[in-house]
């Protein structure tokens, strides 16, 4: 058996073999007998160490290694294990009881705190409540454009909602809903623009020189006849003192072999006439491109010409 001693002379404690310590010889307690008794708690002893006697005060007495593990202040006397142990499990289960008790009452403030969130945000989500009882005015068009863009104050919004289970939870379910009354309302443009489309008459496809775009330019200036300009310069500088070519590779490019087919100049023997507009676009271009050309050059009958070699070109294919 050993002992815990703690020696007043150095303030220090050591773990001792019972044999070496001795009570002093004028505090040696009797039994009836008149043997010696041993040495108890809170009793002082003599340590035999190096040849001389330090005496001490014994502080508790079990096995060595649990002695050892032990640090003793001054003063401090040793709670017995199993009662320090049962000290130190109450201990632990009041401190986890604590804790337990506010991480409740946290949970359920966090709970009220983001329904109370998410409630706002429903709110704001919600078109009924974002009407106005009045129609908009020049100045709140303009207070309008001034503030933050119309999804920020929401984005703001979820920031400040705490990031839990049940928060995943209900904005699935709500994405859900707006996925279906999305899919709902798509099906119904859908079919508004289906039947529009069966009632109103598909317009009519736009030639190739009615679309201006890169590189085009316009025969004559207010009227939207539109050709690459490449092209036309092409045609230009090859043709300049053959006006009839000039005529007809304009209208070939611009109008196609096989319309030309089917046409006449003005509009006789059961044809329609050329679109009106390149009649009009071509002649004028002619006339201020090549010198000499005036009114009085017979560009009908080079239409009708040319018309009449298309017609006969195809009817000899077919």
């Amino acid at each position: 058996m050993y002992a815990l001693i703690y020696f007043d002379a150095d303030k220090s404690s050591s773990a001792v073999n019972e044999k070496f310590s001795r009570c002093p010889p004028k505090n040696t307690p009797l039994n009836d007998c008149g043997n010696v008794v041993e040495p108890d708690m809170n009793d002082r002893v003599e340590v035999l160490w190096e040849n001389k006697y330090l005496t001490g005060k014994i502080l508790c007495k079990t096995s060595k290694s649990y002695l050892d593990k032990l640090s003793v202040e001054k003063n401090e006397e040793l709670e017995p294990p199993r009662k320090k142990q049962m000290l130190q499990n109450n201990v632990s289960n009041l401190t986890k009881k604590r804790d337990s008790k506010m991480k409740n009452k946290m949970h359920e403030e966090s709970q009220e705190s983001t329904q109370e969130l998410f409630n706002e945000f429903l709110l704001t989500c919600d078109p009924v409540n974002n009407t106005e009882s009045h129609p908009p005015s020049p100045q709140d068009n303009v207070d309008f454009h001034a503030t933050d863009e119309p999804n920020e104050s929401i984005c703001k919004l979820c920031s400040s909602i705490p990031i839990t289970a049940e928060v995943v939870t209900a904005f699935e379910v709500i994405l859900a809903h707006v996925k279906k009354r999305f899919e709902s309302n798509a099906r119904s443009q859908q079919q508004e623009n289906s039947s529009q489309v069966s009632v109103n008459p598909p317009k009519e496809k736009q030639a190739h020189w009615q679309i201006p775009g890169f590189g085009k330019e316009r025969l004559i200036e207010n009227l939207d006849v539109w050709m690459e300009a490449d092209h036309l310069r092409m045609i230009t500088e090859m043709n300049l003192c053959n006006p009839n070519e000039m005529v007809r590779k304009l209208l070939i490019f611009l109008l196609g072999e096989e319309k030309l087919a089917n046409s006449c100049a003005l509009g006789q023997g059961g044809k329609p006439a050329i679109d009106p507009m390149v009649y009009t676009a071509v002649k004028s271009y002619v006339m201020k491109h090549v010198p000499g050309v005036d009114h009085t050059f017979p560009f009908n009958r080079i239409i009708n010409q040319l018309c009449a070699s298309r017609a006969a070109k195809y009817r000899h294919q077919n």
